[in-house]
């Protein structure tokens, strides 16, 4: 869907370098192996796991096909209808919901979306490349899923959607594009720019 830093050479030296023995491991030692080799990096260690309980929460998601209400709500506006607000503080770069809902192909989709059109009815069809692809996920279909009821903001998004990889196939995620407050409105830019889809829902660039 939904760059090489300049390298210093060192300057030269009239000190001459003089070889070391290496260090002898003797059985005598009391060290420990360890003490001889780099040690990884709490800190690393630390993101790494961070990083497996977070892809864990996307996957768990996915496979169980729901959404985290623990700190996500539907809510109702007067103006805009349905609408999903956070229901605590969410950090920047954290997982958000899944765009939910049938993955189809180019053809498939441009099908449907004439059917959709000719039964005068809306629809939640998300376009996106994927392995020089286009695909459409397909969320028209009420699933009481939280991320066909995301609404738009062109000005003022607070999330984007990126493609996460799950058994060779990709799901459309929300990631937290800042820190999020709690009773705030979840919002992300439809990325629509056509000009006549534009004219026909000005909403799209005014908001």
């Amino acid at each position: 869907m939904k760059k090489c830093d300049n390298i210093t050479k060192p300057k030269s030296s009239s000190h001459r370098m003089t070889k070391r023995q290496p260090t002898t491991m003797t059985t005598n030692s009391n060290n420990v192996i360890t003490n001889y080799f780099p040690i990884v990096s709490r800190r690393l260690l630390a993101a790494k796991l961070k990083e497996e309980e977070y892809n864990q929460r996307i996957i768990e998601c996915i496979v169980k096909q729901m959404d985290p209400f623990d700190y996500l709500a539907i809510t109702e506006f007067q103006s805009k209808g349905k609408a999903i607000i956070a229901k605590v503080p969410i950090r920047k770069g954290s997982f958000i919901c899944e765009y939910s809902g049938d993955l189809i192909d180019l053809d498939s989709a441009k099908k449907r979306e004439l059917e959709y059109e000719q039964n005068q009815a809306g629809c939640y069809m998300y376009y996106f490349n994927w392995n020089s692809t286009i695909w459409c996920v397909d969320a028209t279909k009420p699933t009481g899923r939280l991320g066909r009821l995301i609404n738009h903001s062109r000005k003022a998004p607070n999330c984007k959607t990126k493609i996460f990889e799950y058994k060779q196939q990709p799901h459309l995620i929300f990631i937290a594009l800042r820190d999020i407050e709690q009773d705030e409105e979840i919002l992300y830019d439809y990325g629509e720019r056509d000009p006549m889809a534009i004219k026909s829902h000005p909403w799209l660039s005014t908001t």
